[in-house]
Parts: C-alpha cells; structure tokens; sequence
C-alpha cells in the first residue's frame, strides 16, 4: 500500500500486512509470539466486538443503519431445533413447527451476512446515536466527515508500513480534526481515565496522530468521545494530556522497533527466558 487515506472495508483493510496499533499493543503487553499465532489464528468476533460495530454505525453512519443490520421482531417465533428442522426437511414437521421453520427459514436468507439485533436493541443505539450526534460541542463535527477511512504510511525510523483506521475525520474552516468513540460503563473523567489506560487509548491517540501526521498530516484536534451504553446515556468529550501522548508514543515506539527487527529476521520470540523473582504484590502487603 502506498502512504495515502483509502475507503475499504475492514475484511480488506486487516488483510493488509502493516503495523496497527492492535499490533503494537499485543506484541508489547505480551510477545511477538502471541502477535504472531493471533495473525495465524485468528479468532470470530466477540459479542463486544459486534456491539462496537454496531454502535459505530449508528452514530457514524445511522442512515447506513438499516443497511447492514437485521433487527428481529420482538414476536419472532422460537428458534426451531434441531429435530424440528429435520422434520422440516424430510416433510413431516409438526403444524406449529412448520410455522417455526418457515419464518426461520425467510428470515435467515433475509438476513444473510447482516448483524441480528432485536427491536429494543436498535432503538437503544439510535437513541445513543442521536445523543452523541446532538451533543452541543460534536453537533458541528457531524457534517461532510468521513468514517472510518484507513490511514496508510512508512514510518520514518524503520521504514515500516504502519496503518489505522480513524473513527471520523472532518475539517472544520481550516482545522483537520479527528474523533474516536469510545462506549464505557462511567465516563466520568475519575473513572474513564482508568479505562483509557487499562485499554490503551493513550498510546492509540499517539500512533494514530503519528501515523497520519506521516502520511495525510496530523489533525489539528483529537477527541475522545467516551459515551455510556445505559440510560441516560452520559456522555464527556475529552483532549488527551501532552505528558499522556509522550507516554503513549514511548509505548508504540518500544514495540514498532522490536516488530520491525523481527520482520527483518522472521523471528518472532516468546517470553524472556531469564529466571525471575517472584515478589509479593504490593496491594497484598497493605
């Protein structure tokens, strides 16, 4: 890939052999090693995933909602079982299971390669999606952005290809700005700080403006939008700390010079073979 921003969904966009801050953040918490069995094996998305999807376009893309989304009624008929499918199959199913079977059948050629969600599930995120939409200070944000463009470029230490996937970039007069949904339990800046730590969203902050300052420029403005997924639905708009960014950019910067030596001799190490101490934590002692 070339240095460049490029529309593409994600399926093409993970298939592109480049440094991502999910890269970076596996092979630096735990070993090049376990990066390199997940890109072997990767795993189906968790519930968790399927939900930031889904809140993503809502708010980012809610007229596409619809689109990619199958929202089961709430007087859908039980699922059949197996048995009953069988009897279906062969001709011989009961009356009530025929009805089952039936419905099933219309509904999941319908709703083919779409994200099932039921109807109490879609009016929450569309409520949540007006919310952040509507917000006082993202209201002018939400206007000719474009979501989730990917952002290629070479870093210029290593000479790597390193990509994101920014959530929304807009410009407003002349100020490049870029905003990352961030969906928590508290977003109350006491308790979200500890998640964006826990999560890493300092060090994505810094990779991601670094990457695009590399490649497109780096935005102006750089926003978290941390916002609750239960009612009401509380939302806080945040700019990260300098001294955050610089601890974030030390933590990427550790393990993109590690990844790139292990592209460059095509091994991917695990753990420290070194004997360590095993000390007694601290919080035990108190």
């Amino acid at each position: 890939m070339k240095p460049g921003i490029y529309k593409m969904a994600d399926k093409e966009y993970f298939a592109v052999p480049a440094a991502s801050n999910s890269t970076l953040k596996l092979l630096g918490s735990r070993s090049p090693a376990h990066w390199a069995y997940r890109q072997a094996n990767p795993t189906e998305p968790t519930a968790n995933m399927l939900q930031g999807t889904s809140l993503h376009c809502a708010i980012l893309e809610p007229e596409r909602f619809m689109e990619v989304h199958a929202v089961l009624p709430d007087n859908a008929p039980r699922k059949p079982t197996e048995p009953q499918w069988t009897a279906y199959r062969e001709g011989r199913p009961t009356e009530k299971a025929e009805t089952s079977c039936r419905y099933w059948e219309q509904w999941n050629a319908m709703s083919a390669d779409k994200i099932i969600i039921n109807d109490d599930t879609a009016k929450k995120y569309m409520e949540i999606s007006e919310r952040v939409r509507n917000h006082p200070e993202l209201r002018p944000f939400f206007n000719g952005g474009q979501p989730e463009n990917a952002v290629f470029a070479n870093d210029p230490v290593t000479g790597v290809l390193c990509k994101c996937k920014p959530d929304y970039l807009t410009r407003i007069k002349s100020y490049n700005i870029c905003i990352e949904l961030k969906s928590t339990e508290d977003a109350r800046k006491s308790m979200f700080k500890r998640t964006a730590f826990n999560f890493g969203y300092y060090q994505a902050a810094a990779f991601y403006q670094d990457v695009m300052e590399w490649s497109i420029g780096r935005p102006d403005l750089y926003l978290i939008v941390a916002f609750e997924r239960d009612a009401p639905y509380g939302i806080k708009v945040y700019e990260i700390d300098p001294y955050a960014i610089e601890r974030g950019t030390e933590q990427y910067r550790d393990a993109l010079n590690q990844y790139a030596e292990c592209l460059k001799s095509n091994l991917w190490p695990n753990y420290s073979t070194d004997i360590e101490i095993l000390d007694y934590p601290a919080w035990a002692k108190e």
